[in-house]
């Protein structure tokens, strides 16, 4: 049995829970995923809830994985990147693992987001494009926290980056979290 239990919402509706999964895959350390029970407060792990939260207690818990940056500046940049704030955005475009929907004219608000997301993230694939195909070069927090955006970017047809949003759907992860999300999407 693992020591780390991440309690998560429906793998298809709750982008909350999407970062600290993919931050525990790539640790490597056993865990086990528990489905919520209806109301909870999610995703929670070891007493600490929200998803850039559990992250940061991960990143403090397990320095070897790395997931924050090895280099001050790309650092600052990944914290730069977790302040980043798009509730238009995902208020008007809710995360939907499974579907393919049209996307829907934006709202004034959502639309300023979108072109600010896709431009910090084209801005930093750009800087650190020499490490790695990442947001910061190496995996990082900062690409957990932008897998749910990601992910609404093929949901919802978004011209964000294309190939970092391949990039993000590469990981083993996002593959084994579709096919969870498919089971919770049928009521398993």
């Amino acid at each position: 049995m693992a020591d780390l239990k991440l309690i998560v919402g429906n793998r298809n509706t709750s982008g909350e829970s999407l970062p600290p999964y993919l931050a525990l895959s790539h640790i490597g350390q056993p865990f086990e995923r528990e489905l919520a029970e209806p109301g909870a407060l999610v995703p929670a792990l070891d007493g600490v809830i929200g998803a850039r939260e559990v992250c940061e207690h991960l990143a403090e818990r397990f320095p070897a994985a790395q997931l924050w940056p090895k280099f001050e500046d790309a650092r600052q940049d990944a914290l730069a990147l977790l302040k980043a704030p798009w509730p238009a955005l995902q208020s008007q475009l809710p995360f939907l693992f499974l579907a393919k929907k049209t996307m829907p004219k934006l709202s004034a608000d959502a639309a300023r987001e979108l072109s600010a997301l896709d431009a910090v993230w084209r801005r930093t694939r750009e800087k650190y494009e020499g490490v790695g195909p990442w947001l910061l070069g190496e995996f990082s927090l900062a690409d957990c926290m932008a897998a749910p955006l990601a992910s609404r970017a093929l949901t919802w047809g978004l011209p964000l980056d294309a190939a970092y949003v391949q990039t993000v759907f590469s990981l083993p992860a996002m593959k084994r979290w579709g096919e969870a999300a498919a089971l919770d999407a049928a009521g398993r």
